[in-house]
């Protein structure tokens, strides 16, 4: 039976967990770990915190604007907007839905992929 090894130490798998974890720090040591992240984490944030804010005070625009219009006396004009087809066709094969059903899909997606990349960040 074979036995993997703890970075590179010769150290098997069948050696104390004590012995194990001891090399595992000595690889590793938190100090070092804990500079290198300190070192790169604000830059990384800050630009990334001025996009959530900018990208946040346009979502709030745009539904401020959008709950004032639909309670406005342009609400029939929007709501016939929405209710509009919108079609893609390639060929002979299309399909054929509401804007508002293209709107309420196409951002569903967007909403997972965003969540996806920032389970994965």
């Amino acid at each position: 039976m074979e036995r993997s090894s703890i970075v590179g130490s010769g150290v098997t798998s069948g050696a104390p967990i004590c012995e194990r974890l001891k090399i595992a720090r000595e690889a590793f040591p938190a100090g070092e770990r804990l500079v290198a992240s300190s070192r790169s984490a604000p830059a990384a944030h800050q630009s990334t915190d001025k996009a959530d804010l900018y990208g946040g005070i346009a979502l709030g625009i745009a539904t401020l604007a959008a709950l004032i219009i639909a309670n406005s006396s342009l609400a029939p004009q929007y709501r016939a907007l929405f209710d509009a087809t919108g079609e893609i066709r390639i060929g002979s094969i299309g399909l054929s839905k509401s804007i508002e059903h293209w709107v309420n899909d196409g951002l569903m997606a967007i909403f997972f992929l965003l969540i996806g990349l920032e389970i994965k960040r």
